[in-house]
């Protein structure tokens, strides 16, 4: 089942260009789920002919013959009191079906399934009556009917929802009517589509119902006791044999590029392998390391490449992974040819890799091989005024101590880039979540080392291996400390119906990165990567600047990479709309961040003071989002209540109040300044704190026009910003 979080992303942004807010999301992502409830089933039948392309469709079930309901998938530990067909409560002939079970120990599910198999295209509606004698207590899952959807042609099953009995009518008949075509327009199976399958759109692709089925799930010792019957699922769909032909027809383009590509990929590999065997079995040491890190990459993506062309299909994940191998493999082939005509390191014992700067593919302390060809030079192009991104990895071959990066200052003639506008920053890699780099979702018990921070310090963050945990550097006026920051449990209770938000005071956790690049020791055959931004100056002058990254280790030159900068002869236009070039482009992000109070401080993205409030804008306007969203006041209870200091700061007479108008106007008004000081134009704002419904009549729009209108925040807009 789709979470409210994961609708949310789908929902349309309003003419009004006000954002949803979160809370209502919720409620109104279940509102859809319920129509998609309206989606479910289907199954085969006797088919006749009715319509050209279509088939009139009806099957049944009633439980008055055997029983057809399988266990096909468990977890947990279950006692089945009973599963079949009896005659307990039958609403209508002699039986139905009853499905008793408790979870002990820790719980568990699973999923009792009935095999129904149709084409989901055309028209099909699933009714049929559940009674539910006894329900999992809070916080348990409700159980209920779903269904497996098979995404053609690829093949892939969706767990789909169909119908939930509601918890309240236990001992009662409930009759559902369900629109099983809807479930193709469900929400996972437009992300199997457009996450799920390469070059592939919805009208490249078929649906068929695999199943139906019942899933009951259960904390430790709860019990569920389920009655279904009168199962009726009709209407008109393709003739099976003429909609796997159909779906063959709209995979035809898709198959095509997938050929093409295999072809592509197969080509490289060959290439890459012919410049790496007759490499193989010499005696430098240096080549054969890399010639025995290509090999298993040659296997690997020989036998993937088998399998799409079986198939016929391939993920957007198992491409990136392609991609990323056949890559490498280039890398390596390029790295081995460059060895064997005398390549030189420009550092001293170390290999030093040219790697994109954004990539989905991670680099750890161990990767080998480096996803990257052996460093010449460092090359950049950017438009002045612009940012610039550029990586690389070091690989030491024995232990280095306090090694520092740090860039010249780069010129063309008399023209000069300062040094300072070349910001070195170390990639550290930590433990989150297991799911991390992937997704945003917890997807499992464990951890995952992931490189994802940028820092100045690379002690700011201590990562113990052994344990997986992370513990941060606290620098407290006797000295410095570390903390354990793994700790799942929650920190605040929410307010009502509203979530809770993590920050702590920066009185008792007092983080900070270092304000300039700290050495780093590195570790022999480990890799550490190192991130370079650029910032053009916006006055530079076209053409080529050039100078030198040098590398240090205890305060001795240890070597230099060549650093070459290619300044266009224009600035980059200000983004517009490609739908009307007259019309401004917005960037937004979700963005909870309240300037808080004088007297709050915290360590955390919700509740800032002035200062972290404009260092937040201006970071977000140097990378290109332009209007955030703007959350000013909307949880201002909770910052008071949290965070607010119990001795009042200098000059402060009195604990301010959530309910202060005053105050809240004036947070407002100095969030907005902030904003349009940082160069956010506030040609639209995106305000989260408006219920917005889902209006469907032009009566409906208006009064939701009028509701915007009205709001006193919208008002102060106006008032402030014309």
């Amino acid at each position: 089942m789709a979470s409210p979080d994961e609708m949310e992303d789908f929902f349309p942004r309003l003419a009004l260009r006000v954002v949803i807010r979160k809370a209502f999301c919720r409620g109104l992502a279940w509102n859809l789920l319920a129509v998609t409830a309206t989606i479910v089933v289907v199954a085969p039948g006797s088919l006749s002919h009715a319509a050209p392309g279509h088939q009139s469709f009806r099957w049944s079930e009633n439980f008055e013959g055997d029983d057809p309901v399988t266990l096909i998938h468990a977890y947990g530990n279950r006692i089945v009191h009973f599963a079949g067909p009896t005659t307990e409560h039958a609403p209508s002939g002699r039986h139905c079906y009853k499905l008793d079970v408790t979870f002990p120990a820790e719980g568990g599910g699973g999923l009792w399934s009935i095999p129904l198999a149709v084409p989901l295209e055309g028209t099909l509606t699933l009714r049929g009556r559940i009674r539910m004698d006894q329900a999992p207590l809070a916080p348990g899952p409700e159980p209920g009917i779903e269904a497996h959807v098979r995404l053609l042609p690829a093949g892939r099953v969706l767990g789909e929802p169909v119908f939930y009995p509601a918890s309240d009518a236990l001992g009662a008949w409930q009759t559902f009517e369900i629109d099983l075509i809807g479930l193709t327009r469900s929400h996972g199976a437009s992300l199997s589509i457009e996450r799920g399958l390469w070059a592939a759109q919805r009208e490249h692709v078929g649906f068929a119902l695999k199943n139906l089925h019942l899933r009951v799930r259960g904390e430790q010792g709860q019990r569920v006791v389920l009655y279904l019957d009168d199962l009726v699922v009709e209407g008109r769909v393709p003739d099976a044999v003429a909609y796997d032909a159909e779906v063959v027809r709209r995979w035809a383009p898709v198959r095509g590029r997938i050929d093409a590509v295999v072809d592509q990929w197969r080509s490289k590999v060959e290439e890459a392998a012919g410049r790496v065997d007759p490499m193989s079995g010499g005696g430098d040491a240096r080549l054969q390391h890399w010639v025995r890190r290509a090999a298993p990459i040659v296997r690997r993506v020989t036998v993937q490449l088998d399998r799409v062309e079986q198939r016929g299909t391939i993920s957007r994940v198992d491409h990136r992974a392609i991609e990323h191998d056949v890559r490498v493999l280039a890398h390596v082939a390029s790295n081995l040819q460059k060895l064997a005509h005398g390549y030189r390191n420009p550092i001293e014992g170390t290999s030093c890799f040219l790697v994109p700067p954004v990539s989905g593919i991670m680099i750890l302390p161990d990767t080998d091989p480096v996803p990257g060809g052996l460093i010449e030079t460092i090359q950049l192009t950017a438009a002045p005024g612009e940012y610039a991104p550029a990586s690389f990895v070091l690989r030491p071959q024995r232990k280095l101590d306090r090694v520092l990066v740090t860039s010249s200052a780069l010129r063309q003639g008399g023209r000069m880039i300062p040094a300072r506008r070349v910001d070195m920053k170390w990639v550290k890699c930590w433990y989150q979540s297991e799911g991390a780099w992937t997704g945003y979702k917890r997807a499992g018990p464990g951890k995952v080392l992931v490189p994802e921070l940028l820092l100045n310090d690379p002690t700011l963050v201590r990562v113990d291996a052994t344990t997986r945990d992370n513990h941060l550097k606290l620098r407290f006026s006797g000295g410095d400390e570390y903390q354990w920051i793994d700790d799942p449990s929650p920190v605040y209770e929410g307010v009502g119906d509203r979530a809770a938000y993590f920050a702590r005071s920066n009185k008792d956790f007092p983080v900070r990165d270092s304000d300039h690049l700290e050495p780093i020791d590195l570790a022999a055959g480990m890799n550490q990567q190192v991130w370079c931004t650029l910032h053009v100056p916006p006055d530079a002058e076209p053409g080529y600047y050039e100078g030198f990254v040098r590398i240090t280790s205890n305060g001795s030159t240890r070597g230099r990479i060549p650093l070459r900068v290619h300044v266009l002869p224009f600035q980059l236009a200000t983004p517009r709309t490609f739908y009307d070039p007259q019309k401004p482009f917005t960037s937004s992000i979700y963005l909870e961040a309240h300037l808080a109070p004088r007297g709050v401080q915290t360590i955390g993205s919700y509740a800032l003071n002035e200062v972290q409030y404009r260092a937040t804008m201006e970071n977000l306007v140097a990378h290109g989002v332009t209007e955030p969203t703007f959350y000013q006041n909307q949880k201002l209870d909770m910052v008071i209540s949290n965070h607010y200091p119990s001795t009042l700061p200098a000059g402060v007479s009195e604990r301010p109040r959530a309910d202060d108008e005053r105050l809240r106007e004036s947070l407002f008004r100095r969030a907005m300044a902030i904003r349009r000081a940082a160069g956010m134009t506030s040609e639209a704002v995106y305000f989260v704190g408006i219920n917005t419904g889902n209006p469907t009549s032009s009566e409906e729009v208006a009064e939701l026009r009028r509701r915007v209108t009205d709001c006193v925040v919208f008002r102060r807009i106006s008032r402030i910003f014309g």
